[in-house]
């Protein structure tokens, strides 16, 4: 309902440029769907189960976390501070440690 419409495939190098400091549509998340950039700086509702975020979880955080708990989709979150990722699904995080385990996580949850 909102953030700006821009349908464009997902490649890192526009992801990277999306979230780059500074950049006009950092703050917010990304919709991706069907191998598209759907919106970007979209704000999402946020969680009201603070219990269930990781230590030092914030802002976004917390709105990965509430997106997963009024829909049924994924979200990945890269913490602004350690750059760690975590993966919110049904409203509960796991923390994700290599790219591997990143990919295997999404292959076994959007490839059913």
């Amino acid at each position: 309902e909102n953030g700006t419409e821009l349908f464009a495939k997902v490649s890192v190098p526009l992801l990277k440029a999306l979230f780059f400091e500074g950049a006009a549509l950092h703050d917010g998340a990304v919709i991706i769907k069907d191998n598209q950039i759907a919106l970007a700086g979209t704000f999402l509702p946020l969680s009201e189960h603070g219990e269930r975020l990781p230590d030092n979880g914030g802002t976004r955080h917390t709105a990965a976390l509430g997106i997963t708990e009024a829909t049924n989709s994924i979200s990945i979150v890269v913490s602004e501070e350690t750059g760690l990722v975590s993966v919110a699904k049904g409203g509960y995080f796991t923390e994700i440690d290599s790219k591997e385990e990143l990919i295997s996580y999404l292959r076994k949850n959007l490839l059913k």
